[in-house]
């Protein structure tokens, strides 16, 4: 896909470069047969160049719409920054097509039909300015296309910056949320996007999703941090199947995560209780699981975090101080239930009231599930392998000639592993680096035949 619009930019740079060539040389011409012909003849024989290097290039980008498909489908967005940059004043109607050109595959026939009423000048502007927006072209990319464009005289107006050229919003808006910004995407607006292109036949009749928060660090040098509201479609066979609904940005994590989730919470509410139309086909809307790890559970369910005595989500065990930790030893407890945690019944579980408690059928307890990756893999593994076997002290901690015969084995691998799983296996001296699914490799698969001995 990458070779094919390289090839095609070069295809529409030299079209151009040849009309600007073959404007010259007539310009030339006529300066040359000045005397022999009258200012109307030139005048004409000049708007006879520009039709045709206009036409020309209607011609060329019509080719490039038939011949290259964008590397990925549009999306909602986009629709919001292509409403911005048709030009309301040229164009009547502009919210009733312009959505369906930008959602849809853009036909030549009826891209000039909508532009029909146009100036020559102005059409080469609005096919350019969508021939950008499907194909996805880089702005250093349409930057140059610019400069080399507004060599022709007649079209010396146009925009050399590619941001005012497709009017790209400056500002986004944003609704303060102590101590950062939060821009709320939509539920709606992601499964839109997600479904348009797929058959009605197989949109299922209730669309159950899975949420997840988690907060991630942009910059190592920096406390800016992103907090994303991802949702995740689970009975719809299509990739991807995640959209973002919201982000936080900020130097610290939210200060109330109530106030972050209120747009969420208003508009799964509606959903939840009204459904949603898609294709004129009514929906139901449920969110079947929530997904948050340790820390981003204690802080949106308001409960305690889990370092506490009583930070169990499902039982209500109270935790005993052991080693520098805290810790749940006994067997026999009570469970919890989703009655009792609504009621709370257990006030030192308990540090405030979530948001998330007013989405009808939300169920804390069952529809929370523990987090497998930092408790199994970045949990109990990896302190049996780094903090224990590999780093830690005797008589727990293994030989140095046992680490390497493990290290080798493991190595040795390598060349077996099919494509399936994401990392190849490494030496045992570098498990401190490990990632989470390499823990889960060495647990489930290659941990079982190097420590067999």
């Amino acid at each position: 896909m990458n070779k094919k619009l390289g090839r095609t930019k070069w295809r529409l740079n030299r079209a151009i470069q040849n009309e600007l060539n073959n404007l010259t040389i007539l310009r030339t011409s006529n300066n040359i047969a000045t005397n022999s012909n009258s200012n109307a003849a030139i005048a004409n024989n000049d708007n006879i160049v520009v039709n045709n290097m206009t036409q020309s290039v209607n011609l060329e980008l019509e080719n490039l719409y038939q011949t290259v498909e964008p590397p990925c489908e549009p999306t909602e967005l986009n629709t919001l920054y292509y409403d911005n940059f048709i030009n309301t004043n040229a164009i009547e109607n502009q919210n009733t097509y312009s959505n369906n050109l930008i959602n849809t595959e853009i036909e030549p026939t009826t891209v000039n039909k909508l532009f029909g009423n146009l100036s020559l000048s102005e059409q080469v502007i609005q096919h350019l300015k969508l021939w950008a927006i499907k194909n996805r072209i880089t702005h250093l990319a349409l930057k140059e296309l610019l400069q080399i464009i507004c060599l022709v005289p007649e079209l010396k107006s146009i925009p050399k910056d590619p941001r005012t050229f497709l009017n790209t919003p400056r500002t986004t808006i944003t609704r303060y949320v102590n101590p950062g910004s939060y821009f709320h995407l939509g539920i709606m607006n992601g499964l839109n996007s997600m479904f348009k292109h797929i058959d009605l036949i197989n949109i299922p009749n209730i669309i159950e999703v899975s949420i997840n928060i988690d907060g991630l660090p942009l910059f190592k040098s920096s406390s800016s941090q992103l907090y994303p509201i991802l949702c995740i479609v689970n009975n719809v066979k299509i990739q991807p199947n995640i959209f973002p609904i919201g982000i936080y940005h900020g130097s610290e994590k939210p200060n109330d995560f109530n106030d972050l989730l209120s747009d969420f919470v208003d508009e799964s509410l509606k959903l939840t209780t009204d459904g949603l139309v898609i294709k004129n086909k009514h929906i139901k809307f449920k969110i079947t699981m929530f997904l948050f790890d340790a820390v981003a559970k204690a802080s949106i369910l308001f409960i305690k975090g889990h370092s506490g005595y009583s930070s169990c989500t499902k039982c209500s065990q109270e935790g005993e101080y052991s080693c520098g930790r805290i810790c749940f030893p006994d067997l026999n407890f009570t469970k919890r239930t989703d009655l009792d945690f609504l009621s709370k019944i257990d006030s030192d579980h308990h540090t405030g009231t979530s948001i998330l408690e007013k989405i009808p059928g939300f169920r804390p307890v069952t529809d929370v599930p523990l987090d497998y990756m930092h408790l199994i893999c970045l949990g109990v593994v990896k302190k049996f392998v780094v903090n224990t076997w590999c780093f830690g002290r005797p008589p727990h901690k293994l030989a140095v000639r046992e680490i390497n015969i493990m290290s080798d084995t493991l190595i040795s691998f390598t060349k077996f592993v099919p494509v399936e799983f994401a990392r190849v296996p490494r030496s045992l001296k570098e498990s401190k680096r490990w990632k989470a699914t390499e823990f889960r490799q060495f647990l489930l698969y290659t941990g079982p035949i190097v420590l067999k001995r």
